[in-house]
Order: C-alpha cells, then sequence, then structure tokens
C-alpha cells in the first residue's frame, strides 16, 4: 500500500493519506479532512502495509514544486518559526490554493467517448450541470465534489481555472518603453575585472555607487548563464519603483523576460507562473515573492538593493527574508549569487570581512556621471527654508535646471496641537500623533501606522478651546509653500499621496525625465530608482527625522538614504543637508560619500554595543485589545524563559505600542548562538505570540 505524508493548508500537523492516485512529492492534492474538501501538498510518500492513515487523496492539480523546493519550504517553517504550509505556500500561485477559482463544465464529447458503466450518483452530476455553462466547484457539498472528480478522471466533465494572459500593453505602461536604453557594447575596465572573477555557484557582494554600471554587470552575466541554458530569477525592492532595471532586460531579452508585480491579478500571476514552469520565461524580475517561482535549471539569483527593508516581510507569517533566503537558495541549486547595492546591509559587509561572500567593487561612475558637492548645514543658526536656501533654488530654476528636494514625511503637518492646553492630536487605535492633510475633497486628519481618517476637528476636547494649529512640516506643506514663492515653475510632489496609482506614477516619472527647470519634492521614493539628470541644486531640509528612532538601525538607514539621494544626481551640483547635529560624525561619511568608511565605523559600534551581525535577536510579542492581557502574556512567557541561556531585553511597551487597536508588550531575546534562542522559543510555541527571527524593523 502507498501512503503519503501530505501537508495540508492550515492544519499544523501534517497527516498521512492513502495514494492510490500515484500522486509524487511535492504535488499539490484535494484530500477530504472533516467533512471538507481542502488542498495540500505531499511532502514525503511511504511504502507501508499499516493501515493507519486518515483518509485518501482525492485527486491531483496541475501544480507541483521540486524537492529542493521543499526543502527550502521546511527550512523556512524551521529558522522562522511558523507552520510548514504558510512556507509552502510561498511556492504556488495564488489562484491554486482553493477551490475557489475553480470552475466545471459537462463535455459532451468526453460523455460520447466514455464506455464505462456510470453510478446514478454519477448521472445525477452529470444531470444536474450538462446544461449548464461553467460552475464554480466550491458551491458544491463535498460528497459531490468527489464524485465530480472521479467524472473528471474519466473526461466526462471538465475543469478549468480563470487564467488571464498579461498583454505586452500592460507590460509597456508597467516599465515604460517609451524611451531607449543605450547599453555600452562592452564593459569598462573594473566591470570587466568584476565579470573575470565571477565563477558558477559563488556568493558576491557587488558594490559601487549610483551609476557605475551595476545593472550592465546584471545584463552581461544574464547573457552567459542564458547560453548555459540556465535560468535568472533578479529580485528588486518594488517594480513600480524600479521601472528602469525591468525596462533594461525587457528590452535586452524580450518575452523570455517575466515581470511580476503584485498590480497583475492573481488569475495574471498565475498564468506566468505556468510560462516560467514550462520554462517559457526564463529571467524573473520582480520583488521578494518572485524568488519562490519555478525558474527552470536556476542559474543566477540577483538581489538589487540587497540593503532595502522590504525583503523582510513582517505583515504576516512567515515573517522571512529572501536576501538571506537567496543564500540558501543559491547554494541548493548551485547557483550564482549577487547582492548589489551603492549601500549595502552592514551583514552582508561584514560576511565579506569574514570570507563568506567575495567582494567585487566598482570605484568609479561611469562617463559623464559626476557626483555633486556635498554642504552640511547647521540648522540652529538656519530657519527652514531659510533666505539662501531659497536664493539658491531660484538661481537654480533661472539657468533652466531643477531642484530636488528630500523630506522623509508625507503629509501637511506632523501635529495638530492646541495653542492653550496643548493637547496633541492622537490615532484613537493606534499611539501614534494624527497627520494633518490638505484636499479639494477637504482636509483631514490621518494615522500613519493603520491608515484611518479623521475629521479635522475645530475644539480641543480637552480643555474646549477653537486655538488649534498645525506644527511641522511635510511634504504637503513644502509643496504649498514652494508654490507660492515660485508660481511660475512646475513642482512635482512625489509621496504615497500623490502616486495613488500606476497611471500616477507613470505620469510623474515622465515628467521628471523631461529635461525643463522644475522643483521636486518627494519622500524616500525619490531615492530610489530615479535617474535625475537635469538636477543641480538638491535639499535634505531636516537630516535629523530617523535619528531619534528608536533602532539600533536608524543610523545605518539614514546614511543609506541620503547617500542614494545624492547618488540620484548624475551631472554635478549643490546638495545641502540641514541637521541640528553638524558635529555627528556620520554626516562626514555623508558629505564625502565615503560609505565604505560609515561600514567600518558602524560594525565597531554595534561590536560594542553587542548588536548584529555580532549577535542574533528574536522578538516575541504578545497582542491584546486588552493592554492589562497583553502584558500578562508576555510576563507569563519571560517567567517561563528567563532561566534559558539567553538575554532578554523586556518585558517592555513596543516603540510604538498601540496599532489597530491593539497594544502590544514584547521581550526581545539576544544571543551569539541562534540554537540558544531556539531552545528558548521551543518552550513557549504553543503560546498565541508573533515571533520574528532577524528582525529589520523593531518599531
Amino acid at each position: 500500500m502507498k501512503l503519503s505524508k501530505v501537508c495540508v493548508f492550515g492544519i499544523e500537523k501534517e497527516l498521512t493519506f492513502k495514494n492510490n492516485i500515484n500522486a509524487n512529492v511535492g504535488d499539490l492534492v484535494n484530500v477530504r479532512v472533516k467533512n471538507k474538501i481542502v488542498r495540500g501538498v505531499v511532502i514525503e510518500n511511504l511504502e507501508s502495509n499499516e493501515e493507519n492513515f486518515y483518509s485518501e487523496i482525492i485527486s491531483k492539480e496541475n501544480y507541483s514544486i521540486d524537492e529542493n523546493s521543499i526543502k527550502i519550504a521546511k527550512w523556512i517553517s524551521d529558522y522562522y518559526f511558523c507552520e510548514l504550509y504558510h512556507s509552502l505556500k510561498l511556492f504556488f500561485p495564488p489562484n491554486s490554493l482553493s477551490m475557489e477559482k475553480d470552475y466545471i463544465k459537462f463535455s459532451k464529447k468526453g460523455f460520447l467517448k466514455y464506455n464505462g458503466s456510470l453510478s446514478e450518483l454519477e448521472k445525477k452530476i452529470i444531470e444536474k450541470i450538462k446544461d449548464k455553462n461553467y460552475i464554480r466547484l466550491s458551491k458544491f457539498k463535498p460528497s459531490q465534489i468527489l464524485i465530480i472528480e472521479k467524472l473528471i478522471e474519466k473526461g466526462i466533465i471538465i475543469k478549468k481555472r480563470k487564467i488571464k494572459k498579461i498583454s505586452s500593453i500592460e507590460i509597456k505602461n508597467l516599465i515604460d518603453l517609451s524611451y531607449p536604453v543605450k547599453l555600452p557594447k562592452k564593459p569598462n575596465i573594473e566591470q570587466a575585472l568584476a565579470l573575470s572573477k565571477i565563477l558558477n555557484g559563488k556568493k558576491y557582494l557587488l558594490f559601487g555607487p549610483t551609476g557605475s554600471g551595476k545593472t550592465n554587470i546584471f545584463i552581461w552575466l544574464s547573457q552567459i548563464i542564458l547560453k548555459e541554458n540556465k535560468g535568472v530569477i533578479v529580485l528588486v525592492p518594488e517594480i513600480s519603483l524600479s521601472p528602469h532595471i525591468a525596462r533594461i532586460f525587457y528590452e535586452k531579452f524580450g518575452d523570455i523576460v517575466a515581470i511580476y508585480h503584485s498590480s497583475f491579478t492573481p488569475s495574471q500571476r498565475t498564468y506566468l507562473w505556468n510560462e516560467i514552469k514550462k520554462g517559457n520565461k526564463k529571467i524573473v524580475i520582480g520583488p521578494r515573492s518572485a524568488l519562490f517561482l519555478p525558474i527552470k535549471n536556476l542559474g543566477l539569483i540577483i538581489v538589487d538593493e540587497e540593503h532595502e527593508s522590504s525583503y523582510k516581510q513582517e505583515e504576516k507569517k512567515p515573517y522571512y527574508n529572501a536576501r538571506d533566503l537567496s543564500v540558501l537558495m543559491s547554494e541548493l541549486y548551485n547557483a550564482t549569487l549577487i547582492l548589489s547595492s551603492a549601500t549595502p546591509s552592514i551583514e552582508s559587509y561584514f560576511n565579506v570581512l569574514r570570507g563568506k561572500y567575495e567582494l567585487l567593487k566598482l570605484k568609479s561612475r561611469v562617463k559623464n556621471y559626476v557626483y555633486p558637492s556635498v554642504e552640511i548645514v547647521d540648522l540652529k543658526k538656519n530657519i527652514f527654508l531659510s533666505s539662501k536656501l531659497l536664493n539658491e533654488i531660484r538661481q537654480t530654476l533661472e539657468k533652466n535646471n531643477s531642484v530636488m528636494i528630500f523630506f522623509n514625511r508625507r503629509g501637511y503637518s506632523p501635529v495638530l496641537i492646541c495653542s492653550d492646553c496643548g493637547y496633541v492630536f492622537k490615532c484613537n487605535y493606534c499611539s501614534v500623533n494624527l497627520v494633518f492633510h490638505k484636499s479639494i475633497k477637504g482636509n483631514y486628519l490621518e494615522c500613519h501606522i493603520c491608515g484611518r481618517r479623521y475629521k479635522v476637528f475645530e475644539i480641543c476636547p480637552k480643555c474646549s478651546s477653537y486655538n488649534l494649529k498645525v506644527v511641522g512640516f511635510g511634504t504637503q506643506r513644502i509643496e504649498e509653500e514652494l508654490k507660492n514663492i515660485f508660481s511660475n515653475y512646475e513642482i512635482l510632489r512625489i509621496d504615497r499621496d500623490s502616486i495613488k496609482n500606476r497611471k500616477n506614477l507613470e505620469l510623474i516619472i515622465r515628467k521628471i525625465h523631461s529635461n525643463y527647470p522644475k522643483i521636486i519634492i518627494g519622500t524616500q521614493i525619490i531615492a530610489k530608482g530615479f535617474d535625475l539628470k537635469d538636477v543641480k541644486f538638491a535639499i535634505v531640509p531636516n537630516a535629523d527625522l530617523g535619528l531619534s528612532v528608536p533602532d539600533f538601525r536608524n543610523y545605518e538607514r539614514n546614511v543609506q538614504l541620503l547617500i542614494q539621494f545624492i547618488g540620484r544626481i548624475r551631472t554635478g551640483g549643490l546638495v545641502y543637508i540641514q541637521t541640528y547635529e553638524p558635529e555627528n560624525e556620520v554626516f562626514n561619511f555623508v558629505k564625502n560619500i565615503d560609505y565604505e568608511g560609515f561600514l567600518n565605523y558602524e560594525i565597531k559600534k554595534r561590536k560594542e554595543m553587542k548588536f548584529p551581525p555580532f549577535c542574533k535577536l528574536a522578538i516575541i510579542e504578545a497582542k491584546s485589545k486588552d493592554e492589562t492581557k497583553a502584558i500578562e502574556l508576555i510576563t507569563e512567557i519571560y517567567e517561563k524563559i528567563k532561566n534559558e541561556n539567553v538575554e532578554i531585553l523586556g518585558p517592555a511597551p513596543a516603540p510604538i505600542e498601540k496599532i489597530k487597536n491593539y497594544y502590544r508588550w514584547r521581550i526581545i531575546l539576544r544571543s551569539k548562538s541562534y540554537k540558544r534562542i531556539k531552545e528558548a522559543i521551543e518552550k513557549i510555541k504553543n503560546y498565541n505570540v508573533k515571533v520574528v527571527i532577524d528582525p529589520y524593523d523593531l518599531m
């Protein structure tokens, strides 16, 4: 008798089923559990004479993954402390995980071909559907689905899943092919040296400033891999904000490139999954989820902007880091790994120092790409938008050049306050201030954590005063101030409020690339992926916004953002960076665009403070709408593991204590040994808490 272990979606433990349909390891199958037909994945086949099995596998779907994918899913489950079905879901297309997208129809042709006998129940099903168009399979009872599956095997019923192709127009809209990209015919000396060092199956950190030609290396390397009949995965933080790299690949390689994007429907992403599985697509470009697509004969993984926090999933299980998983995948598939950035993460650079990766360094920007001069301005001696700064903007615009302003706070003003009693308006559901926004449809207050919007208050709820005022600046307020002063020039604001959909983004990108004098104001979005050829003057009005965040990565994030921002400017010019701490040593690294110097400086600090990469961290978080219950639960967990051989920070409230009406209390485990952290967490695995290994964001 053939038995199979199946990981059923939604069930923590694997179940054993009789396998009479010869389902293989990795197959997506339908099984019956507690009077429901559900899906699962065969993870092991057993040869046994035992009668100890749950029930039998009903049927299998046309989706399967390889054994390496199952190994990776098991590793994710074990390392990141999540149920196996959560990690297996990563490897299958969205439309395949339930019957909701399955439709059936009677096949007259199949019925006439079939020579066998039919049961009365089968005849009843046929009678019920024979004159109808496609019907959703999930509308039938489990007992009827069992019969339908048998009729599908006999060819009397056809089962289809709605899958929509992606048109070339949709691809062109996504990556904007309206202007051609010229690639150099051959690499320069630095690029050629880097390419000569790359060997199959090795791991590399490609470290070079913006404009040094890292993308060109990706293209030349991909050409070599394709000649070996192998596939390529290119991870980017977000396709919509990285159109440049997608456009270059698509223009160079055409239809063998699959661009995987969240704006495509589940049906379209399922179509892409099938095309990749068949081998019709040999290069995949997409965000972290693209790492799990079934590319054939994987030979190269590229993680572009490898320092980006978006590679770490922290919203839902599994809380994995795609950059770190790319290392494991490259080893399993013997694929070459390229981690690339102008501002690499501390962890990746440290892995170079200890010999885990080889460093490929590009020191120079390509021809005609010139860094601007950088001036650090003391905000204690200047006002936010000083007359000197405004005069510099005016002179730049009059010379027919553009200006860029980077301010990482959207909205009009971050605080609405009562002038009489000092009451600050906060979100009812999150422990953060509400941000004042201006809109044509009416002004409003918004929580930038949960997204809830409130009407603008006219009276203080504490003292009944009408004397309310907005304090501080956001991108909207900077835009308004500058419109009053520079009314003859176009001002483009780029933030999550202005980019509400893909069409808005496409329009803004075209305007950015148009060479006419303009002022560009934006949040960190403008530090990512834009070539700003006509910008000659740039401003960071307040570089201190992120430095006070209670997170050991705050200096790393801010220096990365500032250097990336400076790197957007291609043809020289001047950058003003305003700060209340001009004496802070990190600004010397920014001024000199010396990111490697910062890395070495920060590594020493991390070692002194005992933070990653010199230790492992894990967050254990309890949450409840009742604050007392959250505190009691995290205290109980603390008591249970306090004698384990790990350092425990807390219990304490999270930096943002309340989110979406849930109070969050946590402890942080710290140890040089992941094994010790794991042993401690194993003791509380039955508790309903959130466990994040290697957290990227401590907020």
